[in-house]
């Protein structure tokens, strides 16, 4: 029998050369290597922490950019609902929904309520912008403004037409 020859093959060092670099390795390794297992497990529980609202595939965005509210993922009282329609021993918590939330009766989906103070002047302005038309004032232009002006129909300009002499002279080149 003839044997078949491994091009691939590759020889092994002796034994006490492997010895010796397995040593001088061991001597030679920095700070990063033996930090390495304690980093990995570090990346491994902060990629499993649940962050603040990353943004996934279907996501709304708002203006600013941010993700927009999810009643079903940031409410929860509404995401401990959905989650009993599938176990039905899950509890739901006894309080308010989030004040974002459209099932928040005293908020209605209109955020945290911020209390500013006013002024009588504020106050007066803004009864005066308020207040219904009056019957008298509905028709008179007395209450446009340069914008009504401005998305007025345009005036069209007459055309204004110019007589010419019939008679012109040849032009020699």
């Amino acid at each position: 029998m003839t044997t078949v020859v491994n091009p691939y093959a590759r020889r092994r060092r002796p034994f006490a050369m492997n010895q010796v670099n397995q040593v001088t390795n061991q001597e030679s390794m920095g700070r990063q290597s033996q930090h390495r297992i304690s980093n990995q497990h570090k990346r491994k529980y902060k990629l499993c922490s649940k962050s603040p609202k990353k943004r996934r595939k279907g996501d709304q965005l708002m203006l600013q950019g941010a993700v927009a509210f999810d009643p079903e993922r940031d409410c929860i009282v509404c995401r401990a609902k959905s989650h009993k329609k599938f176990f039905p021993s899950y509890t739901v918590p006894h309080r308010g929904h989030d004040p974002c939330c459209l099932h928040n009766k005293s908020t209605r989906v209109q955020g945290a309520l911020v209390s500013q103070p006013t002024s009588v002047a504020e106050d007066k302005r803004y009864k005066q912008l308020t207040r219904p038309i009056q019957q008298s004032e509905k028709f008179s232009g007395s209450n446009l403004t340069t914008a009504a002006a401005f998305f007025a129909p345009k005036q069209t300009k007459k055309a204004t037409t110019i007589t010419t002499e019939s008679e012109t002279e040849p032009v020699l080149v």
